[in-house]
């Protein structure tokens, strides 16, 4: 282990609390690994990880997202999008709704770039 995964596994687990999920996702090859396991995310369909994050994340959201809500969610999950946010060094929030066994579930999806360690 990396000396500084633990320090990012701490903070994870910390942001865990006010999170559906945290996910650290390769922007390059899409690579992508759930950092704190929650569940929920498992339960709807996306794996724990996997070698195409914005793929397996747009199959998943086309499944279990609310209609009204589903063209929002997907324009979160665009892969240029994301790229062009980084390079400004901009933080996305995206918040829509989540049908699981015919309830409701708000879910709250932050997109970040990793801090660079000085």
């Amino acid at each position: 282990m990396r000396k500084d995964q633990g320090v990012y596994k701490q903070v994870a687990v910390t942001l865990s609390k006010h999170f559906d999920g945290i996910y650290f996702v390769d922007i390059d090859t899409g690579d992508y690994t759930e950092v704190v396991p929650i569940g929920i995310l498992q339960e709807l369909g996306l794996p724990s990880s996997g070698k195409n994050f914005f793929k397996d994340a747009v199959k998943c959201a086309k499944k279990c997202v609310h209609p009204d809500d589903l063209s929002q969610a997907l324009d979160f999950l665009n892969k240029k999008k994301a790229i062009a946010y980084f390079k400004n060094n901009e933080s996305h929030l995206a918040v829509y709704r989540i049908v699981k066994d015919g309830e409701i579930i708000h879910m709250r999806h932050i997109k970040r770039q990793r801090l660079q360690a000085a």
